[in-house]
């Protein structure tokens, strides 16, 4: 490898093989090509210097039953059990790291955020529906758990399943360049309200609602709020936290009493219709009333309120299909 590409490498795995051995044996090779005492080159203790900063990597990595490389990750459970996953994106959240894959979304959450993975566990594994209908109605748009676990080097993971033509909406908002035209981002706050609707009849407040938090099937005009159950608590108890965009967007009354209030959902939901709209967006004037508006203490009556903004906007209703193709292309 050139001294550019050696230098332009930022995962371990992409420059040494997995295993103690075989990383070593890759080691002391590069050693021989790039010490400053034999390679007299201008790169060569910069280079040198990323060799060992990379190899520190790997064997902090294989310490803790870990490894990396461009788009795959290996976790080692504490039974010394490996899940290796070819993902498509990946981006660090206030609480660790999230990978997306084809059909799966892994939560890796850092060894000290082990309340808030508990807190995801629980909430998740209680969720109910009032019947049969209910859950097929509404079951599709919520977490499916497939494994959680703690890692050998006392991380916490939560492995969700999702469908392959579900993806991370922050990703699909940057495909389109940081904002959607104003009818995608419609459905997409449609969909947020027919959620909050949900959770105030679970008596659940999220305290997560965000671009990061929900995943979006174009095809399907479907929502699906997978990540941040782990601040989500009953309604007008203690909250356990928030990320900071959340709360700066909470009701007075929720920060001073630290008491969770389904105002901050409603809330949540109107500034993730802002950032889709985007500062140049042009959309009807009842659609940016709604979004700017304060919210009520009803998630009924905003869906209502909603409702009305849509109709005022657009008329009635109609698809408006949205195209996406190479959604994960690379250089963007």
């Amino acid at each position: 490898m050139s001294a550019d590409e050696i230098l332009s490498i930022d995962k371990c795995g992409d420059l040494f093989p997995y295993g103690e051995d075989a990383a070593k044996a890759k080691y002391r090779e590069l050693v021989k090509l790039w010490h400053p005492d034999t390679n007299k080159s201008a790169e060569a203790l910069e280079v040198f210097d990323r060799i060992n900063a990379l190899y520190d990597r790997e064997r902090e990595l294989l310490k803790n039953g870990q490894w990396e490389k461009t788009d795959f990750i290996l976790l080692t459970k504490e039974n010394g059990k490996h899940i290796a996953v070819n993902y498509d994106t990946f981006f660090g959240f206030e609480l660790g790291r999230c990978y997306v894959s084809k059909t799966k979304v892994i939560y890796v959450f850092d060894s000290d955020k082990e309340k808030y993975y508990k807190n995801a566990v629980q909430r998740i594994s209680a969720i109910r529906y009032g019947d049969k209908k209910m859950e097929e109605d509404l079951g599709r748009f919520l977490p499916k758990p497939y494994q959680n676990f703690k890692t050998k080097g006392g991380e916490f993971v939560l492995v969700l399943d999702k469908h392959e033509d579900v993806y991370p909406l922050r990703s699909v908002c940057g495909y389109f360049g940081g904002s959607l035209d104003d009818r995608h981002a419609a459905w997409i706050i449609s969909r947020l309200c027919n959620l909050a609707c949900y959770l105030k009849y679970s008596g659940l407040v999220h305290n997560g609602i965000s671009i990061d938090s929900c995943f979006i099937s174009p095809n399907a005009h479907s929502v699906l709020l997978l990540g941040g159950w782990w601040y989500a608590v009953r309604e007008g108890e203690s909250m356990l936290g928030a990320a900071k965009e959340i709360f700066e967007i909470m009701p007075v009354s929720a920060k001073s009493t630290k008491r969770a209030s389904a105002v901050t959902d409603l809330e949540s939901v109107k500034l993730i219709g802002r950032k889709l709209i985007g500062s140049s967006a042009k959309a009807p004037k009842p659609f940016m009333d709604f979004l700017t508006g304060g919210s009520g203490s009803s998630p009924y009556e905003e869906y209502e309120k909603w409702d009305r903004a849509l109709y005022a906007s657009y008329g009635e209703r109609r698809f408006v299909k949205m195209e996406i193709n190479d959604l994960y292309r690379k250089g963007d």
